[in-house]
């Protein structure tokens, strides 16, 4: 189910509609990408245009509690005992606050869905060492005091640059693989 009924029991009970948020929006185009196949260059493409404007985004719209959220995984980044599972995790889960502090649904929704894709369908394991994780929690920072700051172009800017070297570095694994 994609979450578009909710079931009621009881005497005013029986199957209502309900507006789907942006998780049951990921979740459609998650199977979208599963079904189609669609390939890590593709996602990676789709990730390249779509984050740098949703820090723009972030930067015109945030609140404190969004910068409250980006703050959370940005810390799991930094601290060097982090496992490469956690990292990854918080890795993800600071795009999608990202994504979630433009306040736009359908940019959210497809932030998630792309993030979690490129993450299960790229060998990401070996791909975190100690240079990504530098350059990541510098990345982060950057843009998070970009949007702190309240400067979209910054955030684009940051963002952007962010994007680009994970899709080279994620090419350059690929090449060597095959």
């Amino acid at each position: 189910m994609q979450g578009l009924l909710n079931i009621r029991t009881g005497r005013a009970g029986g199957a209502f509609v309900q507006r789907p948020g942006h998780e049951s929006v990921a979740r459609s185009i998650g199977l979208l990408i599963q079904g189609r196949r669609i390939q890590l260059a593709a996602l990676v493409e789709c990730r390249e245009l779509i984050e740098p404007g949703c820090a723009q985004l972030a930067a015109k719209h945030r609140t404190d509690a969004d910068l409250a959220r980006l703050a959370e995984p940005d810390a799991a980044l930094s601290d060097s005992g982090t496992g490469t599972s956690s990292f990854l995790g918080a890795n993800i889960d600071w795009h999608l606050a990202v994504g979630a502090a433009g306040h736009n649904e359908l940019l959210t929704a497809f932030t998630t869905a792309t993030s979690r894709a490129i993450c299960t369908s790229a060998d990401v394991q070996g791909f975190a060492d100690e240079n990504v994780r530098r350059s990541t929690v510098r990345a982060h920072r950057a843009i998070t005091k970009a949007i702190r700051r309240r400067d979209p172009v910054g955030a684009a800017r940051q963002m952007r640059v962010h994007v680009h070297a994970y899709a080279e570095a994620i090419r350059e694994v690929q090449e060597r693989s095959a």
